[in-house]
């Protein structure tokens, strides 16, 4: 790197105006050729540029009149991106209000590690323990989990409800967040733990549910599920964070049980897909064991008036915890689903309540858990999603312009 000191820095020009992102960026570089000195400064460089990279991954659109075409205007982002790839997460330093409002995605490895990535700074925790009173937590079987904004400090956090333990149902409810420093200004973000908290119990107790979170209504949905006694039910608590706690309350009722559906939230609406129940109730908590019975109708929930309707019956089996979001950016009146050994991903016309196969082929996502949450990221969605050989993680990238995936490791 020939570079480093008169071309990236002249005179110690401010970093926006004197930064100028590698053609061929290397972690090696980072470590063994930059001038130590420059190191913190440049990873702050890379911090304040990531925020404006955020605000472009949110409005594409806004330099588009400027950057031409949404090719031209992908081809130069990823240049930007891959200009500003050299840092490692361990080694940045940045300041704490960075982290407010991001959004964050996950991957659980077994019942005590955890992954996180922000997309939009880029960056990536490995190997997280959870640590609850001093002790290593577990998650525990059939919790389901998602993200959601804390209103409180503007952090994402990760909500952790129900679950089962000796064949009995849990109400148990625990938020997880990530040591982040207090202390103000630049800081050192080595994320090895996350702490755990409990909360305030679900009014019902119950396992291998849905759970969404909607933003607009700052609220949870904890749909279906199994509970106690031993049987699939019907029932939406909803769930809403005041004074630090959650208050839970009776939302409405599904019309169809179901266990293991499938959830897209859509603004004033949450459409729910398949599921199953068990022919027999003795099957339960082995929700993998005896025949499934599934559940073809497609329901919507109406939040505001907190009533559900069936709105299709379809023919084909949505697999159980498919990957669900609306396309917001191609066809407004689409719901994207995909999951299961399937090759292709699925719309569902919210229009004509059809299912047509979409372009977009996937590689294997069987060994989904219904614990996958998904982010907007540019022109689609980004998520955390398990290797083919279930060894690892990598990013899972929806481009619903292109309507593609790709997968990329990090």
């Amino acid at each position: 790197m020939d570079e480093t000191g008169d071309t990236i820095f002249k005179n110690n020009a401010h970093l926006h105006t004197s930064f100028i992102p590698l053609q061929k960026p290397s972690a090696d570089i980072y470590h063994s050729n930059v001038i130590k000195d420059i190191k913190p400064v440049l990873a702050t460089a890379n911090a304040e540029i990531s925020i404006i990279l955020a605000a472009l991954r949110e409005n594409p659109g806004s330099l588009e009149h400027i950057l031409g075409d949404g090719k031209q205007f992908d081809q130069i982002f990823s240049q930007l991106k891959d200009g500003f790839g050299m840092f490692e997460c361990s080694e940045q330093k940045l300041d704490r209000e960075q982290l407010k409002n991001q959004k964050m995605v996950f991957f659980l490895e077994g019942d005590k590690l955890i992954n996180i990535h922000y997309p939009s700074l880029p960056l990536t925790f490995r190997d997280i323990n959870m640590i609850q009173n001093k002790r290593l937590f577990a998650i525990p079987k059939g919790a389901k989990l998602t993200t959601f904004l804390d209103s409180g400090d503007k952090i994402t956090k990760i909500l952790v409800t129900g679950g089962v333990s000796k064949e009995a149902a849990l109400s148990s409810v625990y938020e997880i967040s990530f040591a982040f420093p207090e202390a103000s200004g630049k800081v050192k973000y080595i994320i090895k733990q996350a702490n755990v908290e409990e909360k305030k119990s679900l009014s019902k107790a119950k396992y291998s549910h849905s759970i969404i979170w909607n933003p607009v209504r700052e609220q949870i949905y904890i749909i279906g599920g199994v509970g106690d006694p031993r049987e699939p039910t019907k029932s939406v608590e909803i769930g809403k964070k005041e004074n630090g706690n959650w208050k839970w309350e009776h939302g409405m009722n599904l019309q169809r049980p179901r266990i293991c559906a499938s959830v897209c939230d859509a603004g004033s609406y949450i459409y729910v897909f398949g599921g199953f129940v068990k022919k027999n109730l003795d099957d339960y908590p082995r929700i993998d064991e005896g025949p499934h019975l599934p559940v073809y109708e497609v329901e919507r929930l109406d939040l505001e008036n907190k009533k559900s309707e069936i709105i299709s019956k379809l023919e084909l089996v949505i697999p159980i915890y498919s990957i669900c979001f609306p396309d917001k950016f191609a066809a407004t009146n689409e719901i994207i689903f995909f999951g299961g050994n399937n090759k292709k991903a699925f719309s569902f016309n919210l229009t004509n309540k059809t299912v047509s196969e979409d372009k977009a082929e996937i590689r294997d996502l069987s060994l989904t858990d219904g614990n996958q949450c998904w982010t907007i990221d540019m022109k689609g969605i980004i998520m955390m999603v398990p290797k083919m050989n279930n060894n690892g993680f990598q990013l899972l990238s929806y481009d619903l312009s292109k309507r593609e995936i790709s997968y990329s490791e990090i």
